[in-house]
């Protein structure tokens, strides 16, 4: 049981720098203080919304006796991440001049 929860631990540090970077890297000199901003904002959002849509979609699967109830949560949200990882794919996204994708 620790050595799953340091792996999550390491994922999560390594998620949220690996994010953090790429922002720096890829928004306008510019507006690099409203971009991160906007990015913490979001980030903080969906982690707060993540574990109440969680719970809500397993009451759901329990209330009308789902079998596998406990694994549909996981299953839905994991959908909706492909979906999102799918509409930002790398040739989606436009890379400045000097930086490869």
């Amino acid at each position: 049981m620790y050595a799953t929860q340091g792996a999550k631990g390491v994922a999560s540090i390594m998620t949220l720098t690996g994010a953090t970077v790429i922002i720096n890297v890829l928004a306008p000199p510019n507006q690099l203080g409203s971009v991160v901003g906007a990015a913490q904002t979001l980030l903080n959002l969906v982690r707060a919304l993540g574990p109440a849509a969680a719970g809500q979609i397993w009451a759901l699967t329990v209330s009308i006796r789902l079998p596998g109830h406990q694994f549909w949560p996981f299953v839905i949200l994991s959908c909706g991440a492909l979906c999102t990882s799918l509409l930002y794919s790398p040739q989606l996204i436009r890379f400045p001049a000097g930086i490869q994708g």
